[in-house]
């Protein structure tokens, strides 16, 4: 959980219950997917940073994108976009809090299931998984989930010493992390790089998961590309 306490803009004089600022705990990171449910928080504190029993935090927020439980501080994703959200105890308001909506990844579709890099080439062409949404306009059922986390994992050969590393990914890592566009492919694309001086292994393989907001699994997660250096 991520701590960040907010004060008011404007005025940090003390309500008639003595609350002079909310601090707001919110969960890192601060989204949640269509249909999907995350929990808010806030604790009112006086002067001496002291918390206020009995304090009555309520929240609020202008956006659709999500409903918000004003009693409770549970928000419910409705559509993919940006919402603000502030808590307020009397007269006094947070800072607004943004929470990203994001549509909710239903697949991650890996393709192809092999990929050949050339002795000529020293990098891979870019490795392809999509994190996917169901839509009831798309052809194939399926468009790309945007702004979720994708991990792609070299696997095997298990590297036990970094320094025994024959390839990795373009960035210097065995493990790279990207965030997906608008097409549900992480941005920039992972690619595989030959290190100078070591022999490629025959064959690489690469595992991409993608995980909720909430922890949850996504099917298909755990797909994995061959890739073959010649």
């Amino acid at each position: 959980m991520l701590l960040v306490a907010l004060a008011a803009c404007s005025d940090i004089a003390a309500t008639d219950s003595g609350v002079v600022v909310l601090e707001v705990i919110r969960p890192d990171p601060a989204s949640v997917e269509v249909g999907e449910t995350l929990q808010l928080q806030s604790r009112a504190l006086d002067a001496s940073g002291a918390v206020v029993p009995g304090a009555v935090i309520t929240w609020t927020t202008g956006d659709t994108t999500l409903t918000l439980e004003g009693a409770t501080g549970l928000v419910t994703g409705r559509f993919a976009g940006p919402a603000r959200v502030q808590a307020a105890e009397g007269t006094l308001r947070s800072q607004p809090v943004t929470i990203a909506v994001l549509a909710r990844a239903d697949s991650l579709a890996v393709h192809p299931d092999t990929l050949v890099v050339l002795p000529t080439e020293t990098v891979s062409p870019p490795l392809v998984a999509n994190v996917l949404t169901r839509s009831d306009t798309a052809a194939s059922g399926f468009i790309g989930a945007e702004d979720h986390t994708l991990v792609a994992t070299i696997v095997q050969p298990v590297f036990g010493d970094p320094a025994s590393r024959t390839v990795q990914f373009t960035g210097g890592v065995l493990a790279d992390t990207a965030s997906t566009d608008i097409a549900g492919a992480p941005a920039p694309a992972f690619t595989l790089s030959r290190i100078e001086g070591q022999t490629a292994p025959d064959t690489v393989l690469i595992e991409f998961t993608v995980t909720r907001p909430s922890g949850g699994p996504v099917p298909g997660s755990g797909g994995r590309i061959a890739v073959v250096f010649q």
